[in-house]
């Protein structure tokens, strides 16, 4: 596997390892450990209709699973520093350092 190659590529490619893995002979995907990981736990989920989730899909879920609070993260320490820098009280503070 080139580890260099798109970030999405490689993940794809995981999930497809993950599936052939994890499917059974009755081809349906087989979760035997008592704490799965994310991956076995999502490529094991079905849509509305009782299918799987679409490689693209679990991409996506995936993605969402690991990237969704990063922003709000980093825009909350942001946000702290800001107020910690324009507070008075904190410069007053810092001036006998």
């Amino acid at each position: 596997m080139n580890f260099c190659a798109r970030p999405a590529d490689f993940v794809g490619e995981v999930i497809r390892e993950r599936r052939r893995a994890l499917t059974g002979p009755d081809g349906k995907i087989h979760v035997d450990s008592k704490r799965p990981a994310f991956l076995d736990l999502i490529l094991s989920a079905t849509d509305d209709d009782g299918k799987p989730l679409s490689d693209r899909a679990i991409l996506e879920e995936t993605n969402t699973f690991m990237f969704a609070g990063h922003g709000t993260a980093s825009r909350r320490a942001c946000t702290t520093q800001s107020r910690i820098d324009t507070n008075c009280d904190v410069a007053y503070l810092r001036s006998f350092t």
